[in-house]
């Protein structure tokens, strides 16, 4: 798969990738409850799909843990990484050598995703510390 930098296309890809089939149209009226197309600050985060349950996932130590394995992973093999912030609908590459020593990322804020180029794991951060952070792989 080509790395997707537009914002729509990643957030209806990542969709697709991690919520199950038989869930989607619950988790739909959820993360994009004005249509498919959420436009600038409508829809509510793709996190929220994690907090219903929609999603199959780790949270908090546990999804801090697998995400530094799957950063480690990325930086033994020269891989750049996808993130999305939700809040800016912007999608941009990232390098995980910018990471600190112990695996967290830099200080992206809430409503951010990171995931490998092909969408197989993503790791997201909800708003607050009692939403999240997340991880999964795809479906």
């Amino acid at each position: 798969m080509d790395t997707i930098q537009d914002p729509e296309i990643f957030r209806q890809e990542w969709f697709r990738r991690f919520v199950p089939a038989d869930r989607r149209e619950l988790a739909r009226a959820v993360c994009f409850p004005k249509g498919d197309r959420p436009a600038g600050g409508s829809g509510d985060p793709l996190w929220h799909a994690f907090g219903w349950r929609y999603i199959a996932c780790l949270e908090g130590p546990a999804a801090r843990a697998a995400f530094r394995r799957q950063l480690g992973r990325a930086r033994e093999r020269g891989k750049t990484l996808l993130v999305y912030r939700e809040r800016e609908r912007a999608v941009c590459l990232w390098t995980p050598e910018e990471a600190a020593p112990e695996g967290e990322p830099p200080a992206f804020g809430p409503d951010v995703y990171i995931a490998d180029t092909a969408l197989h794991w993503t790791y997201a951060t909800g708003d607050g510390e009692k939403m999240g952070p997340y991880f999964a792989r795809s479906i």
